[in-house]
């Protein structure tokens, strides 16, 4: 009987160590796609930024380009910083399952 218990309880330790490898592995996959999607909006973010520059630029307004930049820096700075919590995030949930 008591091998039968022992059993069991290997069963289920087993199960509930696949069943929180796979859940790691999910988050893992999301945070991949959150920085895949925040690195896309930084390029977005670029590619305007120079468009509306551009012009300014040509035209030598200095004050437009200092505006433009003053607008879309915080915003790569955001999505800058959202990508390394990320990341960090990320390398924590590989080192959890470099442990088992």
């Amino acid at each position: 009987m008591d091998s039968l218990k022992s059993m069991w309880n290997k069963t289920t330790e087993m199960a509930g160590s696949a069943a929180d490898a796979t859940s790691r592995a999910a988050k893992r996959k999301k945070l991949e796609a959150e920085i895949a999607y925040n690195e896309r909006e930084i390029r977005l973010l670029k590619e305007k930024f120079g468009v509306d520059v551009y012009g300014a630029i040509v035209s030598q307004d200095e004050n437009t380009v200092k505006a433009v930049l003053a607008e879309t820096k915080p915003q790569i700075d955001e999505l800058l910083a959202k990508i390394a919590e990320k990341r960090e995030a990320h390398a924590t949930l590989q080192s959890e399952e470099a442990k088992e």
